[in-house]
Parts: structure tokens; sequence; C-alpha cells
């Protein structure tokens, strides 16, 4: 299967960082973006911790270096990494932009506070990216995005 193949690779990748304590997060489909953010909160044994997308991992093993210094000065409750391959989109009626922040809020992977939310929105997007952020600033949190330290996104493999 296509999801699992890619869930190996993603594990794999995150295996290479030194220090980090890797964990897949299965939940009820109808629930997942809500449920996997709530346990990723109460797993995670430091104040900060990474919540990362499947196939989204760090450009190199080297940059969660640059995670754990971000986190170590961190004022914010949420940060957004930055996608290294720009994303090509175009908003309704509007130009071409090529962006690293494509939704202009933390998505694919994401340095998180544990315990900055109180409580969690229902999601009303599907990709509860835009709620955990209004989940945050509900709480008191800032959110920042971090042009800095890069991600990538593996590519999907057509598994017949």
């Amino acid at each position: 299967d296509d999801d699992f193949t890619l869930l190996q690779q993603t594990l794999e990748r995150w295996d290479a960082c030194a220090n980090v304590e890797v964990a897949a997060i299965q939940c009820d489909p109808k629930k997942f973006e809500i449920a996997r953010r709530v346990a990723a909160d109460n797993m995670a044994k430091a104040e900060f911790y990474i919540l990362a997308d499947l196939g989204c991992v760090l450009d190199s093993p080297e940059a969660l270096e640059g995670i754990e210094e971000r986190a170590a000065g961190m004022n914010e409750a949420l940060i957004g990494l930055a996608i290294k391959q720009p994303v090509t989109y175009t908003p309704k009626n509007g130009p071409v932009f090529h962006a690293r922040f494509p939704d202009e809020y933390p998505t694919g992977v994401r340095i998180c506070r544990k315990g900055a939310v109180e409580k969690w929105l229902p999601n009303q997007s599907g990709k509860y990216d835009q709620e955990h952020v209004e989940s945050v600033k509900l709480a008191g949190g800032s959110v920042g995005l971090c042009p800095d330290i890069l991600y990538n996104r593996l590519p999907r493999l057509n598994v017949q």
C-alpha cells in the first residue's frame, strides 16, 4: 500500500536523526487530525516536540540541531518550518505564487510547545492546520514561521 510505504520511508528518515524518539500515531480516521495532535502532546516528554505529517522529513538530519537551538529560545507555542521545494499555487483570481509557507501557517513539520492548547477547536478545514493555530491563539499562545529550517515532502510511490 502506498501510504504504508510512505510511512516506512518517513519513519526511517526521522530515525536517522540523532536524539529523536519517533512515534507513529494511529487513530480513528474521522478524528485523525485532532487525535494525533492530542496524542503527540500527551506523549511528549520535553517542553517542545516535533509534529510531522506523513511524508514530511527534515532536509537533513543535521537540521535537528537548528530545531533544538530554535526551541531553546522559543517564545512561540507553535512554529512551522519551511518547505525546501516551494509550493506553486494560484489563489482564486490571483497570480501564481511560489511559497515556502503556502498556507501562511504551520503545516508539514511543526515545533510544538507541550500543553500549549487548552481546548482543541473542531475540524472545519479537513487538514486542521488552521484550527491548530486558532487553538494555540485561543489559549494565549503565539505562532511563528521559521524560514531557516527546511523540510522536504517525500514523493508518493505508485505501488502496484
